[in-house]
């Protein structure tokens, strides 16, 4: 015999084994709960369970025992083992590029203990022999897989597999999203800024903000800042950062912010006319408020069709067109600061008017109206314009003069769209006005009238309206005729669409439109009817209260209050008709079963057909019929009997003869009695019945209804339904019994208790409703006809009373969170006096209700499908039909999952000579003690384990900690907590030093960081750790960093360290070596003190590469036979002197390995010779004239003709190239004025040279026009024809004076003459002229020759004139 009892999971399992008197017992020590996985896992698990046997044998095992033994340990062997736990950090999508990093937790032992793998797909791809933690840096997407970790405890074959995590692995580098919650700050407030990294998650974020002064990073601390609120304008951006080593996202996209200022701007239109037309110029100006007179601003405009960039300009100014309407705003910034400004200013409306054309009468015409287009062009006079009318793109009619033009309407062709366009007769500006669609119908319109009523009360009037369609612009004429008149009594020129009559006659209208007037067909006739105030009132014969169908009734028609005097006609209305007008007052008919009805009449005067009493108050006529009657109901069960009774309405029911008919065929016939009984034998038996009868005394048969009876196979079963099963205190509940859909029923009750079983209702009443105040068990049945039919019995319904006792759950252990696998003691608890009596219990969960049961508990292990409300309720174990209410509802809410402590430390760092507090958690559950754990190189020990509730502890020893939470009975254990690393502090001081030192590094460089350890860290053996802006490093035994600079490097960087044994304690981080990392290479930049060289003297060159130190130069030189490298050594040679001419350039160089920046420009640097150049012209006259041509000579002096020589000029204008030419010849024109000069320099030698010669200055002159000159010549001509005669007068008078001289005299003296008068012709004269002879062909002048003549003219003294000699002198020259 085997006795096997199992105890709660997590308790021992005690197995004891009987075997003929020996016994052995086993003890399981301990049994590890399988966790929740599929099936794979849970078939791993079955492999992997541990156990610890005790055995105790009190005899010696038998052979039986041992059997039993063996099938003992091999069911134990095929247990549950917990499950390892792969976590993947820092998410399980991973980006190209970033390190993640797997944490295999086997939940067992310590992590020393095993060996590790991690599987990618299958494979394995890391292992370790002590780390559970692992990395590795992803490279590509392939890497996306599903990833396990496996562990083989060293000490044991034990083998252990995780869970499966997939791991994303994404190709892109991702970019970071910033949505701002608005982009314009209000005044005195802020505005919400979100970064976002797409559905990864693990960020934390850092912002930057750039304005036109500053580009910063804002928020770069250890935060997550996904949220951010700001108040300053600026451009916004931010990027996501995670991991360890830190893997940064691409920045977002820029966002600006504008912060908004508090002056107001108000927008003002020049012209400030109410209206503005198309075509006319309006200026907007935006004027700043409040203040902003100081201020330089800058202006942004928002119109209906767009918004302007931002201009210096506040005004906006433009043409109006149509589209130009709408509203007008403006905002404004100051220029110094684009990203602040005002709000948008309050809405300027401007309303451009356009041409109006309208259509009269309608947009809806008829064939023969005539149509009238009316252009307003909304400015000027209609007679400043000439008009055109345009149907569908065509003109059509036009006028000079009249804005209104008119059209004859003669076919539905001329539909279409109709515009007008104008043109102002005093300029070139034509306007166009909108669109109107006229639709033209063919047929003549007919008028419609509608009557409010056809009949005028006593006293009173109607309304009639009068409508063509839905068409506008008409005006109605309306007509009445009666026996006498027709005339038309509305004519005027109102609209009359509606109006109101007094007047009894036929009503008629039409509609008129339009000039010249259109009219409409006439309306249909309306009758319209005056009533009179006489009354008339409906007598029968005979009067019997009954009338039966077959029988002759006359009504007659009585007008009362004086009506006897007037010849009347008369109208009817029946049930079934209205008959005409009649000269008779009655009215005799057979009656028939439909005569039965109201009957009414009216009266008219026989002269006055327009109108008439009120119809009469109605008579009522009843026509009796024979009918048929099924009893019990016309729904009948088979074994019931059915009567049938036929009821004649007429004479003593011996007087008939009836027959009972179904389907057509009789059934049975009576000579006697109206009532037939059929007892129902079939379901055939259903069908359509009617009864007919025959009078014994005459012809006359009457036939009856029809009814449709039902016959239902089965016997009916009665339905008893409760209004509750649960009785209250001191009340009682109702008890409902029906049978279907068939009726007549009477009801008898039944209730059965542990004692009795009796009929409680069997009276003649129908009881199908009652109320019960006893608990049992109660049912029902249903009887009808006679004889009586039963129906069977309904369902037992049970009915408890409830007891005033109250019932309580309490829950042990009552915390408020209970987590999947802990177990529960739920209790009922009776109130108010329940201890005298014995009890059971029934309880309600939200999964189940149990049974009655003596236990007033429930225990059980909770899952996750035990959330939800517990209640339960009692009642004495003597009385099965009473109870207590259901209690209260106890809620318990399940947590899924194991639940995992949190330890969450004061800080991780402790304090020289301090201490820091760890606190342990669970969630927001409550009941638990925690043990703490504390791990380090040497040890991994339980530091605190006593029943107290430790969740708080102070520590004061480096070590990596971690904790877990217990509670209930037997105990439950949370998860242990992450692990966390608690490092003390030494009191050393640690300072990072930069090899160089140079302020400014530029990308590309190297630089060394050097972490040097003060007070007294010599005498230990330290490795180092080192955190820059893009990463932190593992420690390392090395003090330095040595890395190549590039753009990402700039920013701060800071080293710590610690002692090589001890891992768990350190500096403190050192202060921030600040790195800023130049971007793109330096150029060297080359100055000059001078390009040129003085005769025997030097000049300086300077070298240098920005702001940057530490540099050391290089310098070269070039010239026509050398390119060569001047200055190399290890000097720093900023600063050299040559005196060589020659191509300069130098370049810096500095540390180690050494690093070059780029050359600098080229520098040319020209030597100056002794020798001088003169600048000599030719012709070398003191004044030129514009169109004349000189030639300029460079002559070298001293020495200069034994060499080759090239020469350059400087003009006013120009320099030219050098050229072996020593000669510049040009035509001279009136920019050629100036200074000019030259220099030389040898062929051989392009870098040396003489110094510019000194200035030869050209001044030329401007030479008249022979058109501006006219005047002159004629005035010349003058003065040398005064001066001819003045001679020729002089010449007489010495004639006289000198008659009687000699011959020769005479000749001498006639040369003399013409030699003056030679001079005179030839200009000696103050005036300077020049003549330019144009093409004349009677002076034998040739086709297209001209000349000059230059004439110097000295006018005649009066000394000379006196003394009879004239002195003249002549310069010409012919150019």
């Amino acid at each position: 015999m085997v006795l096997i009892t199992f105890l709660q999971q997590f308790e021992p399992i005690r197995i004891m084994c009987l075997c003929g008197g020996a016994s052995v017992r086993v003890t399981i020590i301990g049994v590890k709960a399988p966790s929740k996985h599929n099936k794979q896992t849970r078939s791993r698990q079955r492999k992997q369970m541990s156990i610890a046997v005790s055995l105790d044998v009190r005899m010696g095992p038998t052979f039986l025992c041992e059997l039993g033994l063996f099938f003992l340990c091999t069911l134990l062997c095929s247990g549950h083992a917990q499950d390892a736990v792969l976590t993947v950090e820092p998410s399980s999508t991973i980006f190209i590029g970033e390190t993640v990093s797997f944490k295999c937790d086997m939940k067992e032992g310590k992590h020393t203990d095993w060996e590790y793998k991690i599987i990618m797909d299958g494979r394995e791809i890391l292992n370790s022999n002590t780390n559970k933690g692992l990395r590795l840096k992803v490279a590509s997407t392939v890497q996306s897989a599903k990833y396990s970790c496996s562990a083989h405890r060293k000490s044991s074959q034990n083998t252990k597999n995780s869970n499966i995590v997939s791991v994303t692995v994404k190709a892109g580098k991702p970019r970071a999203t910033l949505t701002a919650g608005s982009t314009i700050i209000p005044v005195g407030g802020s505005v919400t800024l979100t970064c976002s990294v797409g559905s990864s998650a693990g960020w934390k974020y850092e912002w930057f903000r750039r304005d036109p002064n500053t580009d910063v990073q804002i928020r770069t601390d250890d935060q997550q800042n996904r949220v951010i609120r700001v108040s300053e304008g600026g451009i916004y951006h931010c990027r996501g950062r995670r991991g360890n080593p830190d893997y940064y996202t691409d920045k977002s996209d820029d966002v600006t912010i504008e912060i908004t200022f508090s002056n107001k701007v108000v927008v003002k239109g020049r012209p400030s006319w109410p209206q503005i037309f198309s075509g006319e110029t309006i200026s907007l100006t935006c004027e700043v408020q409040e203040g902003g007179e100081t201020t330089e601003w800058e202006y942004r405009w928002r119109g209906p069709n767009q918004t302007t960039q931002w201009t210096h300009n506040n005004y906006w100014i433009f043409n109006v067109s149509e589209s130009s309407s709408g509203d007008y705003m403006c905002k404004s910034r100051r220029r110094d600061d684009s990203y602040s400004s005002t709000e948008w200013s309050e809405a300027f409306n401007l309303s451009a008017s356009i041409p109006v054309l309208t259509v009269e009468p309608s947009s809806t015409i008829f064939i023969g109206e005539f149509v009238y287009f009316k252009c307003d062009m909304k400015e000027g006079k209609h007679t400043d314009w000439e008009y055109k009318i345009i149907m569908d793109g065509r003109e059509i009619l036009n006028s000079n003069i009249d804005k209104g033009l008119r059209l004859k309407i003669a076919s539905t062709a001329q539909s279409g769209k109709y515009s007008c366009s104008a043109h102002r007769k005093s300029s070139q500006n034509t306007k166009n006005s909108n669109t109107v669609s006229v639709t033209v119908k063919a047929d003549k319109p007919r008028a419609t009238l509608t009557p409010g009523s056809t009949i005028i009360p006593v006293g009173g009037s109607v309304t009639l309206t009068c409508s063509v369609g839905s068409s506008a612009g008409w005006k109605y004429e309306w007509f009445r005729r009666d026996p006498n008149t027709d005339v038309q009594i509305r004519t005027d020129d109102q609209q009359n669409r509606v109006i109101r009559v007094s007047q009894g006659g036929i009503y008629r209208c039409r509609g008129r439109r339009g000039n010249p007037d259109y009219y409409t067909d006439k309306s249909d006739d309306v009758t319209i009817e005056i009533t009179f105030s006489n009354k008339v009132v409906v007598k029968g014969r005979p009067s019997w209260p009954q009338i039966f169908s077959g029988e002759t009734i006359s009504l007659t028609c009585e007008v009362q209050e004086g009506g006897e005097t007037t010849e009347w006609e008369y109208r009817w209305r029946g049930p079934n008709q209205t008959t005409q007008w009649t000269h008779n007052n009655y009215w005799i008919f057979n009656v028939s079963e439909s005569s039965s009805g109201d009957y009414m009449c009216k009266s008219r005067r026989r002269d006055d057909s327009y109108s008439s009493t009120e119809w009469s108050e109605a008579f009522n006529l009843s026509v009796s019929n024979a009918v048929l009657t099924v009893e019990p109901s016309s729904t009948i069960f088979i074994g019931e009997t059915v009567n049938f009774k036929c009821d004649m309405k007429e004479g003593e029911h011996t007087d008939w003869e009836y027959k009972l008919i179904m389907d057509g065929r009789e059934l049975f016939n009576s000579s006697t009695n109206k009532g037939l009984r059929l007892k129902v034998a079939s379901t055939a038996q259903s069908g359509k019945y009617s009864c007919s009868a025959h009078r014994k005394s005459s012809q006359n048969t009457k036939n009856s209804n029809t009814v449709s009876v039902t016959v239902k196979a089965g016997k009916p079963r009665a339905t008893l339904t409760p209004g509750s099963t649960i009785i209250p205190v001191g009340g009682s509940v109702t008890l409902t019994c029906s049978v279907g859909g068939s009726a007549d029923w009477k009801y008898e009750w039944f209730r059965r208790d542990p004692n009795t079983d009796v009929q409680i209702r069997t009276d003649d009443q129908q009881n199908r409703v009652i109320r019960v105040s006893q608990g049992g068990i109660y049912h029902c049945r249903g009887r009808r006809g006679n004889p009586d039919y039963y129906t069977d019995k309904s369902d037992d319904v049970t009915i408890e009373i409830t007891f005033s006792n109250k019932v309580v759950v309490k829950g042990r252990p009552s915390w408020p969170q209970i987590f999947s696998s802990e177990t529960i003691s739920l209790t009922c608890e009776l109130q108010e006096g329940g201890e005298t009596t014995e009890w059971e219990y029934r309880w309600r969960g939200p999964n189940q209700t149990t049974q009655w049961t003596h236990n007033n508990y429930w225990i059980f292990n909770v899952s996750e499908s035990s959330s939800g409300d517990y209640m339960c309720k009692s009642r004495r174990r003597d009385d099965s039909y009473s109870s207590t209410e259901w209690s209260e509802a106890f809620n318990l809410s399940v947590s899924t999952g194991k639940p995992r402590a949190t330890l969450t430390p004061g800080s991780t760092i402790i304090p020289v000579g301090g201490s820091v507090t760890l606190t342990c958690s669970v969630g927001s559950s409550a009941g638990w003690k925690y043990e703490w754990f504390r791990r380090d190189q040497n040890t991994d020990i339980k530091i605190r384990t006593d029943d107290q509730q430790n969740r708080v502890i102070r520590v004061s020893q480096g070590g990596i900690y971690c904790c877990r939470g217990r509670r209930g009975n037997p105990d439950y254990y949370t998860d242990k907590s992450d692990d966390v690393t608690i490092e003390i502090t030494f009191s050393n001081k640690v300072v990072v030093k930069g090899r160089p030192s140079w302020p400014q590094i530029f990308s590309g460089e190297t630089i060394s960081l050097t972490c040097e350890l003060q007070e007294g860290g010599e005498t230990s053996e330290w490795e180092y750790r080192w955190r820059g802006p893009n990463q932190t490093t593992q420690w390392t035994h090395n003090n330095y960093w040595i890395f190549n600079v590039s753009e990402s490097s700039s920013g701060d960087y800071m080293c710590k360290s610690r002692r090589r044994d001890d891992s768990y304690s350190s500096t403190e981080w050192s202060e921030a070596f600040n790195l800023s990392a130049s971007t793109g290479k330096p150029r060297a930049t080359l100055t000059p003190g001078s390009t040129i060289i003085p005769v025997g003297g030097s000049v300086t060159l300077t070298c240098s590469v920005g702001s940057s130190a530490g540099w050391k130069y290089e310098w070269f030189r070039r010239d026509q036979n050398t390119d060569v490298k001047i200055r190399t050594d290890d000097q720093q040679n900023r600063v050299i002197r040559v005196s060589e001419g020659g191509t300069y350039h130098c370049r810096g160089r500095r540390g180690n390995p050494v690093y070059y920046t780029d050359k600098s420009d080229d520098v040319t640097i020209e030597i100056t010779f002794s020798n001088k150049v003169v600048v000599k012209g030719r012709p070398s006259w003191p004044q030129i004239f514009s169109g004349e041509t000189i030639s300029l000579t460079c002559e070298v002096q001293e020495g200069g003709e034994t060499t080759e020589w090239e020469y350059r000029w400087r003009g006013p204008h120009q320099t030219t190239q050098w050229t072996h030419n020593n000669y510049w010849i040009f035509n001279v024109s009136e920019s050629s004025s100036g200074d000019y000069m030259c220099k030389s320099r040898r062929r051989d030698d392009s870098y040396s040279s003489t110094e510019w010669s000194e200035a030869f200055n050209l001044s030329a002159s401007t030479v008249p026009s022979p058109e501006s000159s006219s005047f002159l010549i004629l005035m010349i001509i003058g003065i040398i024809s005064g001066v001819i005669f003045i001679f020729l007068l002089l010449l007489f008078c010495c004639y006289r004076k000198s008659r009687g001289s000699t011959d020769d005299q005479r000749v001498s003296q006639v040369e003399d003459q013409q030699q003056v008068y030679s001079s005179l012709l030839h200009g000696d004269c103050c005036v300077y002229e020049s003549i330019r002879w144009s093409k004349n062909t009677e002076n034998g002048l040739g086709h297209g020759s001209s000349r000059e003549a230059h004439t110097s003219l000295s006018p005649p003294t009066s000394s000379s004139l006196s003394a009879g000699t004239l002195r003249c002198s002549q310069a010409s020259r012919d150019t």
